[in-house]
């Protein structure tokens, strides 16, 4: 699966931690955190999860569950 991303380095601005911080709900997440536009997917752990149970789709949300 090729899926484009951009990432953001949280050290070089405190609003861009903040911001991320704010859209995962949890106001001391630290990175990594992985959003599909400005869907919030979850974290590393939540992550290697969906691989290890195969459904890294819906852990996109690039399909409905």
């Amino acid at each position: 699966m090729k899926m484009k991303y951009k990432v953001l380095d949280i050290a070089v601005s405190n609003d861009i931690k903040q911001e991320m911080r704010q859209k995962t709900g949890n106001p001391t997440a630290m990175p990594p955190q992985i959003f599909n536009g400005e869907v919030y997917c979850g974290d590393y752990a939540m992550f290697f999860q969906a691989l290890e149970d195969r459904k890294a789709d819906e852990f996109f949300k690039l399909r409905s569950s």
